[in-house]
């Protein structure tokens, strides 16, 4: 079984307590979804669910990888991930299903959820699946699925000093993430501050998760502030 889905995905594993048998679904219950729906997940997606479909640290601190039994196709798209009220949905072209790494569209649910497949509007998200798990798993670690973590005001990263900055590039790496999944609009006249990374570490815009306790004192004493919320 592999445990990677991306490039990124060995980093942002560091961040989560690490694999334990159990933490993904079943062959069984995989094939059963896929003979009801009558496809076959992408590797990718399929991979991801074996390793790691269980893991609500990974999969569902905010918005949420469906259920094996709850996969639906509507529109001509497999439904596979909901934002956590609902409000909209990120799904698979059916035509691109066969594809190791497919593209991933979006679609607001609007009031009708998805009954009514003529109001789902499918719009791009991702150009790969890979890159759109990276960003939600991203963005559940600095929700509180990372080991340990703090969180200070949002608009932090904007006021730090030049110096603090500076040792943010010199020391540490930059994710690859899209900005979607973090609230912001691909296309929105804003921009999403860098995801910042080292080993065990990643930094985001205010909010630090970490594989470390230690590192959250000692990362909070770096860049002079008190986290308000920390795990």
């Amino acid at each position: 079984m592999e445990l990677d889905w991306s490039a990124q995905s060995p980093h942002i594993r560091t961040l989560f307590r690490p694999w334990q048998p159990g933490d993904g679904y079943d062959e069984a219950t995989i094939q059963e979804a896929e003979e009801r729906l009558g496809i076959r997940l992408p590797a990718t997606l399929r991979n991801f669910y074996l390793a790691w479909g269980k893991r609500r640290d990974l999969t569902a601190q905010q918005d949420f990888l469906r259920h094996p039994n709850g996969l639906v196709v509507r529109a001509d798209t497999l439904i596979f991930w909901v934002e956590n009220q609902g409000a909209c949905y990120w799904g698979v072209p059916c035509e691109s299903l066969k594809e190791d790494d497919p593209s991933v569209v979006i679609t607001e649910a609007g009031s009708t959820g998805w009954e009514v497949e003529s109001k789902l509007n499918w719009k791009p998200s991702h150009p790969h699946l890979s890159s759109f798990l990276d960003d939600m798993t991203y963005q559940h670690a600095f929700l509180g699925g990372a080991i340990h973590g703090g969180w200070a005001p949002s608009n932090l990263l904007s006021t730090l000093p030049a110096d603090q900055v500076a040792w943010l590039e010199e020391h540490w790496s930059k994710a690859n993430v899209g900005p979607m999944v973090f609230g912001v609009e691909p296309n929105a006249n804003w921009h999403c501050p860098p995801v910042y990374t080292r080993d065990g570490q990643a930094f985001w815009w205010g909010t630090l998760a970490s594989r470390e306790a230690q590192a959250v004192d000692e990362i909070g004493k770096r860049l002079q502030f008190t986290w308000k919320w920390r795990w």
